[in-house]
Order: C-alpha cells, then structure tokens, then sequence
C-alpha cells in the first residue's frame, strides 16, 4: 500500500476477508498479491466502510492463450480453437495474441 499510511499491510482470512482497521478517509493504492497469481494493484478513495471484491488470475503456464471455463489452460493459436472442448473461454491470456489490447 502505498500513501497515506504506507507500508502498512494486511492478510485476508480463510473467507478472504480483511481490514485495515482505523485507517482514515482518502485515496489508497493497494497491491494484491498470491503466490501463484498474478499481482494487481487498484486504487480506491475511502470514503467509508466499503466492500471490494478483488479478483486474482493464476499464473498461466508458457505458451498459454486462454484460460479454459473448464479451469484447464488452452494454446491454441486461433480464437475459434481456444478452448472449443473445454467448454469456452473464461478469459484470455493478457498479454497476448488475442487480448484486446495486448
């Protein structure tokens, strides 16, 4: 987290619940991370006590293009064969060939 209270942290719970107790209102960047996930950062102005959903993906394996509904990983090399046995694409590998803005 970096700003107002920087370098202070928090670990989620077993439901992914966290707190940050009493930290005061303004704009916060919080990095996101898991070991074997990729790591985003988003920042939020705290005005409140709010609720966030923070989505994390896995680390694709090399070479990957999409990730599968399926939960399994697809390389194929052409948009209509990502994934057309594993039930679609859940979403694409960013960057990548067929990311909207790779």
């Amino acid at each position: 987290m970096v700003g107002t209270n920087a370098g202070a942290f928090q670990m989620t719970d077993g439901s992914g619940s966290f707190d940050f107790g009493a930290m005061k209102g303004g704009n916060y960047t919080l990095k996101i991370s898991r070991d074997g996930y990729v790591a985003d950062t988003k920042t939020v102005a705290l005005t409140r006590d709010m609720k966030m959903d923070l989505l994390l993906f896995p680390v694709p394996p090399g070479g990957a293009t999409a990730r599968c509904k399926d939960k399994s990983w697809s390389f194929a090399g052409d948009k209509a064969a990502a994934c057309a046995k594993s039930g679609g694409v859940a979403y694409w590998v960013c960057p990548g060939p067929f990311c909207a803005n790779p």
